[in-house]
C-alpha cells in the first residue's frame, strides 16, 4: 500500500452523489487528503497528488490541498462541507482540518462560484447556437487575404487581418474539438431537450450557492433544492426560463458579495494549519522563532 493510501487523513464523497443530485448512472468519485512521508516533506522531492489509475479518486498532499482552499476553489472547500454520510474515512488530522473549513469562507470564494457558473452559461449558449446550425465555418488564411510566403507561412496584408483570421480559427477549431468529444449522455440530453440540461443543473447549483454563501455565510453541499435542481435535469424547466432566472443572479451577486461580511480572502493561517498537522502526524515538535 502506497503512503497515498496508508497516510490518508481525510477521504470524502464529492459530485453529484454528495450534492444529493445523482442518478443510477452516476459515478462515484471520491476525494483524499493525505500527509506525506517525514523524508518527501524535508527533502528534495515533492509530492502533490495522485489519481488513481481505476474509478474517479484523487488524493491531494496537505500542502496543495490548503494552498487551493485557500485560492478558494470551490471544489477543494467544499470537501469541507460535506454531509458526515459522504465522509468515509477521517482522522483526528483530518476532524481539525474540517473544523477550520469556515476559516476558508471569503468573498473570493464566492467570486470563483459566480464565474463558474457564468462560464458554464456561456458554454450552453455557444453549444445551442451550434446545434441551431450556426456552426462557425472553417477558414483558411486566404480567406482573410494571406498568400503564401517564401517558406509556405500565410504572409497577411496588415496585423488586423491576421489577428481576425486567429479568432475565426480559434472558433472553428472549439467548435470542431466540442463536436468531436460530445460526451454520449450529455448529447442524448441536448437531442432531446435542446440544452445540456445536467450543465444548466450545475450552473444553477453554483449560483444558488454563491447566494448561500452571501445570506448564510455558509456552502451548502448537500442540496436543500435538489428537488428543483432535478426537475433541470429532467427538462421541466424551459431554458428561456433558466436563463431569465440565472442572468438576475448574475447581475445581482457581485453587489451582494461586495456587501457581505465574509473576508475579502480565507481568515485561516494556512502555514500555521498546515505546519501543526504535518508535525503532529510524525510526532514532531514544532520550535516557534
Amino acid at each position: 500500500m502506497s503512503f497515498w493510501h496508508s497516510n490518508r487523513i481525510l477521504l470524502v464523497r464529492v459530485g453529484s452523489r454528495a450534492y444529493g443530485l445523482e442518478t443510477p448512472q452516476s459515478d462515484e468519485d471520491l476525494r483524499a487528503v493525505c500527509v506525506p512521508p517525514l523524508e518527501l516533506l524535508l527533502g528534495l522531492e515533492t509530492c502533490a497528488h495522485h489519481h488513481e489509475e481505476e474509478g474517479d479518486e484523487e488524493t491531494l498532499a496537505l500542502t496543495k490541498f490548503t494552498r487551493l482552499a485557500l485560492e478558494g476553489a470551490p471544489n477543494v472547500v467544499e470537501q469541507l462541507f460535506v454531509d458526515p454520510a459522504d465522509v468515509l474515512l477521517t482522522t483526528p488530522w483530518g476532524e481539525r482540518l474540517r473544523a477550520a473549513g469556515p476559516g476558508f469562507l471569503s468573498r473570493r470564494l464566492g467570486e470563483r462560484l459566480l464565474g463558474f457558473a457564468r462560464a458554464n452559461w456561456k458554454r450552453l449558449e455557444k453549444h445551442r447556437r451550434w446545434r441551431a446550425d450556426q456552426a462557425p465555418p472553417q477558414v483558411s488564411p486566404a480567406d482573410f487575404g494571406a498568400e503564401p510566403g517564401p517558406q509556405g507561412e500565410p504572409r497577411f496584408p496588415d496585423d488586423a487581418a491576421r489577428a481576425a483570421y486567429r479568432a475565426a480559427h480559434k472558433r472553428w477549431r472549439e467548435f470542431d474539438d466540442w463536436r468531436s468529444r460530445r460526451n454520449p449522455r450529455r448529447l442524448a440530453l441536448e437531442e432531446r431537450f435542446g440544452f445540456d440540461t445536467k450543465s444548466a443543473m450545475h450552473a444553477c447549483r453554483l449560483l444558488k450557492q454563491c447566494e448561500e454563501l452571501v445570506t448564510e455565510g455558509a456552502l451548502v453541499v448537500r442540496r436543500p433544492d435538489a428537488a428543483w435542481l432535478r426537475s433541470i435535469r429532467a427538462g421541466e424547466l424551459s431554458y428561456e426560463g433558466l436563463l431569465a432566472w440565472s442572468e438576475e443572479r448574475q447581475e445581482q451577486l457581485p453587489a451582494a458579495l461586495a456587501r457581505s461580511e465574509l473576508p475579502a480572502r480565507a481568515s485561516v493561517d494556512g502555514h500555521a494549519l498546515v505546519a501543526e498537522l504535518q508535525a503532529d502526524f510524525h510526532g514532531v515538535e514544532l520550535t516557534r522563532p
